[in-house]
């Protein structure tokens, strides 16, 4: 107690356990909705291989979480910047700190013309309404069922 308050000490390994309970939120909703490959980084500021706290290689992301009850956006876009490169698309998240663990409000921030970049993507699918080109139905056909196969063993 210190002047009559009651002061609370968070110790280094629970705030590194706070940081990981979000690495993990984000990882296992990116594997169910997004890239099945997306991993937590180990040690993520002490290397120079992995940036971010995850990454979706698939997606070419990498995401920097923050579960701080003080938000300092303009400072984590900063060591976002610092570790970004050329080939990852870099994402801040951080949860909602008004709100409880339990709920996760995770947000995030993106640069604006990666935004515009990513919902133009969004339409670049090919499709075809109909060929009279034997072995491309028949090609298609042998896809759509590997497609179906691979899509009921990930369930």
């Amino acid at each position: 107690m210190i002047g009559g308050k009651k002061i609370k000490m968070i110790t280094a390994s629970a705030k590194k356990a706070k940081g990981a309970r979000l690495d993990n939120y984000v990882v296992d909703y990116c594997k169910q909705n997004l890239d099945i490959k997306t991993y937590a980084t180990k040690g993520s500021g002490s290397t120079n291989r992995d940036k971010g706290d995850v990454r979706s290689p698939t997606a070419n992301i990498i995401f920097e979480n923050k579960n701080h009850k003080q938000l300092s956006i303009l400072e984590w876009i900063t060591q976002l910047e610092q570790e970004e490169n050329d080939y990852n698309l870099p994402v801040l998240n951080f949860r909602n700190p008004r709100r409880s663990e339990a709920e996760w409000d995770v947000w995030s921030v993106i640069r604006f013309t990666d935004l515009v970049e990513l919902l133009a993507k969004k339409d670049d699918v090919i499709t075809v309404e109909k060929t009279d080109n034997k072995q491309l139905q028949w090609a298609l056909g042998v896809l759509k069922q590997a497609i179906n196969k691979v899509l009921s063993m990930l369930k």
